[in-house]
C-alpha cells in the first residue's frame, strides 16, 4: 500500500522538475534573444515587454494633450509604434485598462520605454516577493526564486504584465484578514478595480458570508468607487471613451488571443467554434457550478479562513470570462497558503502542483497543435484547473479545520 503514495510523489516531482527545467530554458532563450537584438526584441520578434510598452504608451498619452487617443485604435497604435519603433504594431495591442491605471505609468513617460520596462520589471520582482511573504512564505526570498520557474510568472515578466501587482494586493488582503483588519483588507481588494475580474472569488465569498465580512465588502466597494470617481473627475474625456468602448475592450479581438485564454469561455469557444449561443450558455453553467462548488465548502467550513481564501483565488480563475496564462500567477497564493497552513497534506499539494505546473507549460502548444489539424481544440488548462480545484477542496474537507 505504501508504494502507491511513493510512486505518486515521484511522478509529481518529475512533472514539477520537468516544468521548471522547461521554464529555465525559456528564460535562457529569452535573455539570449534580448542580447542578440540589443535589448530591442524577444526571440519571437516582438518588442521587448510588449504589454509594458502598451502601459507606457497609455501613461504617456494620458499625461499629454492626446488623451483622446488612449482608446482610439488608430491614434493609440500610432503612438505605440512611436514607443516601440515598430512600423506595423499588432492591432490587438490596445490599452484595455481604465484611465487611472494609465496614470500609474505617467511618471515613466519621459524615459525611454526599455528603461521604463527595466524599472517596471524591478517593481514586479519586489511585488512578487512581498506578495509571497504576505501569503505566508517562510523563506520567501528562496520561494520567490523558485516562483520564477513557474511558467505564468515567466510570461508575466517577459510581457511586462501587471499580474504581480494583482498578486500583491490579494496577498495583502489575506494577511489583513488573518489579522482581523477587515477594513484594510477591503481596501486592498478594492484597489483591484483596475482588473476587477480578479476579485470575483473573494467578493463572492464575502457576499455569502455577509455578516462576517460586511465591513470588508463595504470597504472594498467604497475604495473601488472612489478610485473610479477620481478617474472620472481627473480624466473625464478618457473615462467616457473607456466606458463607451468597454464592450469591445473586454472582448477577444482575435482567434490568436482566444487560443491563449485559459477560461471556461475560451475553453468552450475552442471546443465548439462558431456556436456563440451554446458557448455563452455553457460558460454560464460552468460559472454556476464553480460558485456551487465554493459554496458547498464554505457551508461546512465557514471558519477556515486560509482554506476559503485559497479556494476563492482558485474560484476566480474558474469563473472569470477572461483569464490569460500570466493570470495563473495568482495560483502562487493558494500554493503558499496551503503549503504553510496545511503541512499534513503536503503530498497532495505536491501532486496537484506538479500537474498544474506542467499544464501551464504545455497547454497553449497543445491547443495550437490541435487547431493546426482540426477546426476545434480541447484546451487542457481548464479541465486541469477543475480537477485541481476539486482535489484541493476534497482534501481540505476530509480533515476539517476550525
Amino acid at each position: 500500500m505504501s508504494s502507491r503514495p511513493a510512486a505518486l510523489r515521484r511522478f509529481a516531482l518529475v512533472l514539477l522538475l520537468g516544468s521548471m527545467a522547461a521554464v529555465l530554458a525559456a528564460w535562457v532563450l529569452w535573455m539570449v534573444g534580448l542580447v542578440d537584438s540589443g535589448g530591442v526584441s524577444d526571440p519571437n520578434g516582438n518588442p521587448v515587454g510588449i504589454d509594458y510598452a502598451i502601459f507606457h504608451t497609455g501613461g504617456r498619452l494620458l499625461a499629454s494633450d492626446h488623451q483622446a487617443d488612449l482608446y482610439d485604435e488608430g491614434g493609440f497604435l500610432e503612438a505605440l509604434a512611436a514607443t516601440t519603433g515598430e512600423e506595423d504594431p499588432d492591432p490587438s495591442g490596445l490599452f484595455v485598462n481604465p484611465p487611472f491605471f494609465a496614470a500609474l505609468f505617467a511618471p515613466l513617460g519621459n524615459v525611454q520605454y526599455r528603461t521604463g520596462f527595466a524599472i517596471w520589471t524591478g517593481i514586479g520582482l519586489v511585488a512578487l516577493g512581498l506578495g509571497l511573504r504576505l501569503a505566508g512564505a517562510r523563506r520567501w526570498a528562496l520561494i520567490t526564486l523558485v516562483a520564477l520557474l513557474f511558467y505564468p510568472v515567466f510570461v508575466g515578466f517577459r510581457l511586462g504584465q501587471n499580474s504581480f501587482v494583482s498578486l500583491l494586493l490579494l496577498a495583502a488582503c489575506f494577511a489583513l484578514l488573518q489579522k482581523g483588519n477587515h477594513r484594510l483588507a477591503g481596501i486592498a481588494l478594492g484597489l483591484l478595480v483596475f482588473k476587477p475580474q480578479l476579485a470575483l472569488g473573494v467578493a463572492f465569498w464575502w457576499t455569502i458570508d455577509w455578516r462576517r465580512y460586511r465591513i470588508a465588502w463595504v470597504s472594498a466597494g467604497v475604495t473601488a468607487a472612489s478610485v473610479a470617481i477620481a478617474g472620472w473627475l481627473l480624466w473625464p474625456g478618457a473615462t467616457e471613451a473607456y466606458l463607451a468602448d468597454l464592450p469591445s475592450l473586454v472582448g477577444f479581438r482575435s482567434a490568436g488571443f482566444l487560443r491563449s485564454t485559459l477560461s471556461p469561455y475560451g475553453f468552450f469557444s475552442l471546443l465548439v467554434p462558431g456556436r456563440d449561443s451554446l458557448v455563452y450558455g455553457l460558460t454560464i453553467v460552468a460559472a454556476i457550478l464553480g460558485l456551487a462548488w465554493f459554496w458547498s465548502y464554505w457551508r461546512d467550513h465557514r471558519s477556515d479562513l486560509a482554506g476559503l481564501f485559497a479556494l476563492s483565488v482558485i474560484l476566480t480563475l474558474l469563473i472569470s470570462p477572461r483569464v490569460v496564462v500570466y493570470d495563473w500567477t495568482l495560483l502562487l497564493i493558494p500554493a503558499v497558503i496551503l503549503a504553510t497552513q496545511r503541512k499534513d497534506l503536503r503530498d497532495t499539494w505536491l501532486v496537484i502542483g506538479g500537474i498544474v505546473s506542467i499544464a501551464a507549460v504545455v497547454t497553449i502548444q497543445l491547443t495550437e497543435a490541435q487547431l493546426s489539424n482540426l477546426n476545434w481544440a480541447m484546451q487542457i488548462a481548464v479541465p486541469v484547473m477543475v480537477v485541481g480545484a476539486v482535489g484541493v477542496s476534497r482534501s481540505l474537507g476530509a480533515k476539517p479545520v476550525g
